[in-house]
């Protein structure tokens, strides 16, 4: 099954159009002093770092860095990788992946400490769907 579930990640990287998807959330909790900005509510834990996702089996890694509740980074996973923009507000997490022609929109909750997160995940137009978890190295 991981095969084919890989094999179809590749037909999707090539086969959706690409798109231009602009920043969710806003930024306006942003820390000047370059602590630890990220989960909205002033200084705290970071959705910033190194984290390694499972997208259905899949392995994915995603370099994320804040700028308030919100976040943008990139992503790598077995057949290329791109580019991701996301939100945070409270415990619920919520990004969009774009790369190799391929958009999808991932939604779910992150721990309070920002350590881990898991959630599902919708391609677009397409609407194939599946569950994803992360944590952060």
């Amino acid at each position: 099954m991981w095969l084919s579930r890989g094999l179809l990640f590749t037909i999707l990287n090539v086969s959706l159009a690409l798109g231009t998807i602009g920043c969710i959330g806003s930024s306006s909790s942003k820390s000047e002093n370059g602590g630890g900005e990220g989960n909205g509510e002033g200084d705290g834990p970071s959705m910033t770092g190194t984290w390694n996702a499972l997208a259905d089996g899949i392995p994915i890694t995603m370099k994320l860095t804040s700028d308030g509740n919100a976040f943008t980074g990139t992503y790598s996973d077995p057949v290329g990788g791109g580019t991701l923009t996301g939100s945070t507000s409270g415990n619920s997490v919520s990004m969009t992946l774009t790369g190799g022609g391929n958009v999808s929109q991932w939604s779910g909750s992150v721990n309070a400490e920002r350590t881990s997160m898991s959630g599902t995940y919708k391609f677009v137009p397409d609407g194939i769907s599946g569950t994803w978890t992360a944590t952060k190295q």
